[in-house]
């Protein structure tokens, strides 16, 4: 009976994963436009036009079906019950990820279904209380960051145009060609809304993961003349990234 049940489970996680792989593609490339265009500002190109997709179809879609089908199954052998809504968090995870890393922007409306998916880990966490304590944590240190970046360093993350050149620009106080690793409080959400995924001890390793490998990789472009001084990589793709090996190895030793 136990081999039957975890027979059920792979497949289960298999046919999962191929949906999951083959919708991120889909999915992303048919994004409203105006997810992309906050505040008011210009889509890019790639992002109206209708002939170019955001993410190739090949090879993505097979290294994407392949990866999710299998995190899927080492999730769901450990406890389907978990897996459901932890597959479905990678899953919006990796979009907003995408987005904020290709298009400096944090889709509000992916993060709103992300803040949704953390109800359904209450159950792992020790008091349901702790969802909101994570939330709290999430979009404050993300507060504190986005002010630092504001008015500290004196860098515009609410105001940005599209370069057709080179890419997103932001706006005042940056130069032609430039990226700031934030675009605007839609972040805040975003990482309020892992918090309440994680709770308060995951989202703080999770953070600070995310501001780390994000310094480091910045570091090393412009190390190796890759980015010119003062580019930063977007905070919301490795806090998503961190995020997402955090749900998928389950770590216990930060209290979730």
């Amino acid at each position: 009976m136990m081999i039957l049940t975890m027979i059920i489970e792979i497949l289960a996680a298999i046919g999962a994963g191929v949906l999951a792989g083959n919708g991120a593609v889909y999915g992303f490339n048919h994004i409203p436009a105006e997810w992309f265009t906050p505040n008011g500002r210009d889509p890019a190109e790639d992002v109206m036009s209708r002939d170019r997709q955001r993410i190739p179809s090949y090879p993505w879609k097979y290294i994407l079906t392949a990866s999710f089908i299998v995190v899927y199954i080492f999730m769901a052998v450990r406890g389907w019950k978990y897996a459901i809504p932890a597959a479905i968090a990678i899953w919006l995870l990796f979009e907003l990820g995408v987005s904020c890393g290709k298009y400096r922007v944090t889709p509000v409306q992916l993060t709103v279904l992300l803040a949704v998916t953390g109800f359904g880990f209450i159950p792992y966490h020790s008091t349901w209380r702790m969802i909101i304590w994570g939330a709290l944590i999430g979009g404050g240190a993300m507060l504190i960051v986005w002010l630092i970046i504001k008015f500290a360093a004196r860098r515009d993350t609410t105001t940005a145009v599209w370069d057709r050149v080179s890419g997103f620009t932001a706006g005042a106080g940056s130069k032609p060609g430039r990226h700031d690793p934030i675009t605007d409080p839609n972040d805040i959400a975003l990482c309020a809304s892992i918090g309440m995924i994680l709770g308060p001890y995951g989202t703080a390793a999770v953070m600070i993961a995310g501001v780390f490998v994000s310094l480091i990789v910045s570091a090393g472009f412009r190390i190796s003349k890759k980015t010119m001084k003062g580019d930063m990589q977007p905070l919301g793709t490795y806090i998503c990234a961190a995020a997402i090996v955090y749900i998928v190895l389950h770590i216990r030793t930060f209290g979730f």
